[in-house]
């Protein structure tokens, strides 16, 4: 699946993007298992009043993983685009792979409940 977002956001043919695949799954991957729990230590003593909730509360909490797990992974990936083949995006791109990005996590927070 996410072969076809990274083909459709880019300029990268279909055998370039499915060999840039792996290596943004794996930064991702390595980044992330710091990146998303540093987020939580910096954002979790402050209340959130969106959700009108104090701090350590479990809405919360898995609100912002979800969410910070979907900017972080979108970034990171741009940002290896970036480096490995020179590709530039904009606005629009990080939107739509944060989009992309937010359906897998929630596959996989879907497939904890299996």
């Amino acid at each position: 699946m996410e072969p076809f977002f990274v083909r459709c956001l880019t300029t990268l043919d279909w055998r370039r993007a499915d060999l840039a695949e792996p290596a943004l799954n794996a930064v991702s991957t390595l980044l992330g298992t710091v990146l998303i729990p540093l987020g939580g230590i910096l954002w979790g003593p402050f209340p959130d009043p969106a959700l009108r909730v104090g701090t350590f509360s479990i809405v919360t909490g898995a609100a912002l993983f979800f969410f910070m797990a979907m900017f972080i992974s979108a970034g990171v990936e741009l940002w290896v685009l970036w480096c490995l083949c020179k590709e530039t995006a904009g606005k629009r791109a990080f939107r739509r792979l944060t989009i992309a990005s937010g359906f897998s996590i929630a596959a996989v927070c879907c497939s904890l409940y299996l």
